[in-house]
């Protein structure tokens, strides 16, 4: 599911041509994403592996394939995000990284 999930990640960063930056977003939004499929999955699959649920032998993949659907759809939806709201104008960046509108680029200081 890891490797999966970072080739979509990175499959759409550069179909949108995302710069640096805003990959980064995207792969820590899509990590955060993964832990929790992962979670989630290793959850739901404690009832049918410890016998107490009974469930069919093909569950295991079934409940796989379904994390793994809803966490592609959260890290296609996290991308789109990503893509309209932040702008390639770094004077954006100023704001999200909580920086003074009046300070000069360069001075961490002002």
């Amino acid at each position: 599911m890891l490797w999966s999930a970072l080739y979509l990640t990175f499959t759409l960063t550069c179909f949108y041509g995302f710069n640096t930056g805003k990959t980064c977003l995207a792969v820590l939004l899509s990590f955060l994403g993964i832990i929790a499929g992962n979670a989630l999955r290793s959850a739901a699959l404690f009832y049918p592996e410890a016998h107490i649920l009974a469930l069919p032998s093909w569950a295991h993949e079934g409940i796989g394939m379904v994390v793994f659907f809803f966490t592609a759809i959260f890290i296609v939806g996290g991308i789109q995000w990503i893509r309209k709201n932040f702008h390639p104008d770094p004077s954006h960046l100023y704001h999200f990284l909580w920086v003074s509108r009046h300070s000069t680029p360069g001075s961490c200081y002002s």
